[in-house]
């Protein structure tokens, strides 16, 4: 009987080496003692073009332990690497001899189906490599807390909750929210975004009646969120409130730690899982919600190749195992805005009554009297609305940068102030000490302008340590602490409601018991920073400060100042945030910009990267029966040798760092390009619609899989809809 993770029909082609691989392979019997005595394997190589399954021979000794989903070591070539076996059967595609598994490394399958086949899909949908995605889904084996696993006897937690299903409670201040969450407590799989109100109505109450609902349905619950100190105090509600200790998944654990918690969850010893974004791979059993919170947090998007965005995890993850999927945010990105365009997911928001109730007073000093003619760092409508704040409560400012003056430059000329060393900036980190590189460390002292040769400097930014030293002497005797990575207590969790000032940078801000009574976010324009997703981002910030302050019932008001846009804070007043992520989307659409296009980023030096685009080319055109010889001529390869080609880079050159934008094949234009990321290197953008975007990204992972195994050049970077 076959036992399998897959369907071999499905597997995609990965590499291009002439008829060989288009030929149809024999599937030959394996005649053996060993039932099934063929392992398909998945190879953990480095290699893309290698980024296969093989068949290997299982060995009598190993006829019960390699089983499908164990982690497995194989010769490979010369070489011996790790795998994971996907399937075991009696059929081979292989033409020659099968070698043998050389070791079963786990004694219990850890490779799921369900994750496996999520691997597969978004190594196609981000034109990454299944081993580089599989690594970073099962975590090394420990040998120690894999022994004591296995000679451990405790017993699965039953599916079945004892506890009733809860009341709406919160989610009753959402349009759609009671219904969504009586569909949890029948365990079916509604998908939504929700936009967080401020306050109790966008508090963790809302997630705890959440895995209450899935947990009386009999299914388990993943929790994915940005930091771990957010996961921890997740964590700690949750056990406190649904009467089952969560499992904590978080890289900052030892590894011991973490590989017991993850046989934990694979073996169904728990049902809840609380994590940052290597817990979206969690194992658990009958996945009933998958919710991840701050989805446009950079730290829910990988680093390494293939730049998995953790929301796509989730959301896959979701779908392949028939579970309910939540985005909880105070904001609504435009990644979730096109899903809510796609009819992917439904839209979660607040009432007007419960926007109303929960929302604090927010303004601009444009809305003041004389506020928009004053150009003070500290505008003047910001004195009266602190001095009544703190007549009842803590008050709350957010400033851009931490330290004390992170940037400097030339008084006279306006040149920024460098290290001469390294061209890193300069900075002052007390009122006394004398000039630093943020960079290699240097002192400065005395320090000139090279343009114009003068000495005297002043602060382009200011910091959380010179803001509180200002603030300080603009409310004498009133208490002063700081927040943030930098500072000297470091990040603060929580305030009471003594009456004191809480100066924090962006990420770093605390709660107050009772909320904060009024909030100042001081330079607002540098928050607002550039690029793709900039307004989101600053949305996702200043929407945190909204939610740590009271409503304007209870006297709360937040005041945005520095150059925040008019419109933008219109709309964060009314609370408006679908509508808003919506507009932004359709902006977008009109450039063709992700998430509305794919976009694949190829960076290299430039010879590599132009002979990948002939390959890439021709492969796209073989793929939809297209020829033009005449199309992109600039990109094709060079014949003869590569030290021909070499001798005439400078001539091609030119062409290629023209820029402009061109057709590569039918659907899909060519930007680009544009200097990389690297010293040395170019990048170019490869753009299709969203419905070419799967084939657009299949061939750019297969033809690099081809560019590898023929040694043309050196490595490259492919990123799908990269930061722009």
């Amino acid at each position: 009987m076959e036992s399998t993770l897959f369907d071999f029909d499905a597997l995609p082609l990965v590499g291009e080496q002439g008829a060989l691989l288009e030929a149809r392979p024999v599937r030959t019997r394996v005649p053996s003692k060993v039932p099934n005595p063929v392992a398909h394997v998945q190879v953990l190589h480095s290699q893309p073009h290698m980024d296969r399954v093989f068949d290997y021979l299982v060995p009598e000794k190993f006829a019960d332990s390699a089983r499908v989903g164990t982690r497995v070591v194989v010769d490979l070539g010369a070489q011996r690497v790790g795998g994971f076996i996907v399937a075991r059967d009696s059929i081979t595609e292989g033409s020659g001899r099968l070698r043998p598994l050389y070791r079963v490394v786990s004694e219990y399958p850890v490779l799921t189906a369900s994750v496996y086949a999520v691997a597969r899909t978004l190594a196609d949908k981000y034109a990454g490599t299944v081993a580089d995605i599989l690594r970073t889904a099962i975590p090394e084996r420990h040998a120690r807390a894999a022994k004591e696993f296995l000679a451990s006897t405790q017993e699965t937690i039953p599916l079945a909750s004892s506890h009733a299903a809860p009341e709406p409670g919160p989610w009753e201040a959402y349009r759609g929210g009671p219904e969504f969450l009586a569909a949890l407590g029948e365990g079916k799989a509604v998908r939504a975004c929700m936009a967080a109100l401020p306050g109790p109505a966008g508090g963790v109450e809302v997630l705890v009646r959440a895995v209450q609902a899935v947990r009386h349905a009999g299914r388990s619950v993943l929790l994915v969120v940005p930091t771990t100190r957010a996961a921890r105090a997740l964590q700690a509600t949750l056990a406190s409130r649904v009467g089952e200790n969560p499992t904590l998944m978080v890289s900052e654990e030892a590894h011991e730690k973490r590989y017991r918690a993850f046989l934990a969850v694979l073996s169904g010893q728990t049902r809840i899982v609380v994590g940052t974004r290597g817990a979206a791979w969690a194992p658990l059993a009958d996945l009933g919600l998958a919710v991840i919170m701050d989805d446009a947090a950079s730290t829910l998007r990988d680093i390494r190749s293939p730049y998995l965005a953790t929301r796509d995890v989730v959301l896959e993850r979701a779908r392949r195992e028939h579970a309910a999927f939540l985005v909880f945010s105070p904001y609504v990105s435009e990644e979730c805005a096109q899903l809510l365009s796609e009819h992917r997911i439904t839209l979660l928001d607040g009432t007007v009554a419960a926007r109303r109730v929960a929302l604090p007073h927010i303004s601009g000093p444009h809305q003041w009297p004389g506020g928009e003619a004053d150009h003070l760092r500290l505008p003047q409508p910001a004195f009266p609305i602190l001095r009544r704040a703190l007549e009842d409560g803590p008050v709350l400012i957010l400033v851009p940068r931490s330290g004390y003056i992170p940037v400097l430059c030339c008084t006279y000329c306006g040149e920024r102030a460098l290290c001469s060393i390294c061209g890193g900036n300069l900075a002052q980190r007390t009122a006394h000490e004398a000039l630093r590189c943020q960079r290699c460390g240097v002192r400065v002292q005395p320090w000139r302008c090279p343009h114009c040769q003068n000495g005297k400097l002043r602060a382009v930014r200011i910091g959380s340590a010179r803001t509180a030293e200002e603030i300080g002497r603009a409310f004498p005797g009133v208490g002063i602490i700081l927040s943030g990575s930098h500072s000297p207590e470091g990040i603060i969790g929580r305030v009471s409601q003594r009456p004191r000032i809480v100066v924090a940078t962006p990420g770093a801000e605390p709660e107050a018991e009772r909320g904060f009574s009024a909030a100042l976010v001081l330079d607002a324009r540098y928050l607002l920073g550039e690029g793709l997703g900039a307004e989101t981002r600053f949305i996702r910030v200043l929407a945190r400060v909204a939610a740590r302050v009271r409503s304007a019932g209870e006297g709360g008001h937040m005041l945005v100042a520095g150059g925040a846009p008019p419109a933008l804070l219109n709309r964060l007043a009314q609370w408006e945030l679908g509508e808003y992520a919506a507009e932004l989307l359709e902006q977008r659409a009109e450039l063709d910009l992700p998430p509305t296009a794919t976009w694949v980023g190829i960076s290299g030096a430039s010879e590599d990267v132009r002979t990948y685009l002939a390959m890439l080319r021709a492969a796209l055109y073989r793929r939809v029966g297209e020829e033009d010889p005449h199309l992109f001529t600039q990109f094709s390869r060079e014949a003869g040798p590569r030290e021909s080609r070499l001798e005439n880079k400078k001539e091609t050159e030119a062409d290629l760092l023209a820029g402009g934008a061109f057709e590569l094949a039918s659907g899909i234009v060519l930007l680009g390009p544009v200097p990389g990321a690297r010293p040395g290197e170019i990048t170019v953008y490869a753009r299709a619609e969203l419905a070419r975007g799967i084939t657009l990204t299949r061939q750019t992972r297969k033809t690099y899989g081809a560019y590898s195994a023929q040694r043309l050049g050196g490595s490259l970077r492919l990123q799908v809809n990269p930061p722009l």
